[in-house]
């Protein structure tokens, strides 16, 4: 039973992340009031998979997930995104999001991701790589992390990715 894309509200979503969605806190808050942020820097796939068992054993976690790991080591094990796919289920529609930074491993981790999303029909990629690079003004002096205006952009696109996902996998 697939999930059929459609944009929901800030009470259907639950975001996984890092530095990333710390830093964009309150563009989450505007473009989705009431989401549900389970996020803090430093946090790497291994313990968002952890995280998402957690709070899904709990039964914590909403229709519609954002998943943003990856700032501080990439995304080089291609199985623990899919297990944490795997553990959401296919009901749930799923964004992750890809990465922008000077790191080495970018490029490797992006293609990983997008490799991924291709394989589940309810997943869909935000491409902040692609956002970030055209719009350096959107990020602070480390060249890595959403300024004010950078955290706006940065949910819109993933309320943009929900909105994309529903032409792309309306069939």
């Amino acid at each position: 039973d697939e999930a059929g894309w459609y944009v929901p509200r800030g009470d259907q979503v639950t975001v996984f992340g890092d530095s990333l969605v710390v830093s964009s806190l309150y563009g989450f808050q505007d473009k989705f009031p009431g989401v549900q942020l389970v996020a803090k820097s430093n946090r790497q796939w291994p313990e968002g998979r952890a995280l998402v068992r957690a709070h899904l054993d709990a039964g914590a976690v909403r229709d519609s997930v954002v998943l943003s790991y990856g700032t501080n080591a990439g995304v080089r094990e291609p199985e623990i995104v899919r297990e944490t796919l795997d553990l959401l289920g296919p009901e749930r529609q799923v964004v992750l999001v890809n990465l922008y930074g000077k790191s080495s491993w970018i490029g490797e981790s992006n293609d990983n991701l997008q490799q991924i999303a291709d394989e589940y029909p309810n997943v869909a990629v935000a491409d902040w790589h692609s956002l970030a690079s055209e719009n350096p003004g959107y990020l602070q002096s480390d060249g890595v992390h959403p300024d004010i205006e950078g955290a706006n952009a940065y949910a819109l696109l993933v309320k943009e990715t929900f909105a994309a996902g529903v032409s792309v996998h309306q069939r």
